[in-house]
């Protein structure tokens, strides 16, 4: 990480009587109150297939040309 950064999180935990560790345990369980959170408002299918293409570099462009070849040709 960022020396600067580190340095900030450090001040940060300081200021607010925690340790950096304890900031960033915080923020994971965070993300995973999250993803629950948004998980539970889908229908269970659907559910069980959100965010699987984040790591395969699909976007909005991508779909957007999968389509057009699709119907278009």
């Amino acid at each position: 990480l960022d020396p600067a950064l580190i340095q900030r999180a450090r001040k940060r935990a300081e200021t607010k009587g925690t340790s950096v560790s304890k900031i960033v345990a915080d923020y994971f369980t965070l993300l995973d109150a999250a993803d629950t959170e948004i998980r539970q408002d889908l229908p269970p299918i659907t559910a069980s297939v959100a965010g699987v293409l984040q790591s395969r570099g699909a976007d909005k462009e991508n779909y957007r040309s999968h389509l057009e070849e699709k119907y278009l040709k």
